[in-house]
C-alpha cells in the first residue's frame, strides 16, 4: 500500500534534514497542500540535493509513479559525508494512494 501521498517539501526528511523546496514536472494533479510528488523531481535541502529510486507502484499521474510515505530515495549532502536515504515523513493528511 501506497499510504499518504507527498505533496509539501517540509514532509520530505534526509539525513535529519528537512527539505527546503521541490521542483516538480507536475502541473495538474494538486493537493490541498500543493502539487502531488512525482519519481522525477528534484528535491532541494538547505545544504545538499536529493532524488528519488522507489515511488509508488501503482500510483500513477501521465504514467509517470507517484510519491508516497512508502517511497525512498537518496539525499546528497555536501562532499566529505556519504549519501544517506531520503523519506516521506508526512504526507498529505486527506490524500491516501491505495
Amino acid at each position: 500500500m501506497a499510504g499518504k501521498i507527498s505533496s509539501f517539501s517540509n514532509g520530505i526528511d534526509g539525513g535529519g534534514s528537512r527539505a527546503t523546496a521541490v521542483l516538480t514536472t507536475n502541473t495538474r494533479v494538486k493537493t490541498a497542500r500543493g502539487f502531488v510528488g512525482l519519481v522525477t523531481d528534484a528535491v532541494t535541502f538547505p545544504d545538499g540535493t536529493g532524488m528519488w529510486f522507489l515511488p509508488n507502484q501503482r500510483v500513477l499521474i501521465n504514467g509517470v509513479p507517484t510519491i508516497g510515505s512508502s517511497s525512498a530515495g537518496i539525499y546528497v549532502p555536501p562532499s566529505p559525508e556519504p549519501p544517506v536515504t531520503m523519506m516521506v515523513v508526512e504526507g498529505d493528511p486527506k490524500t491516501d494512494a491505495m
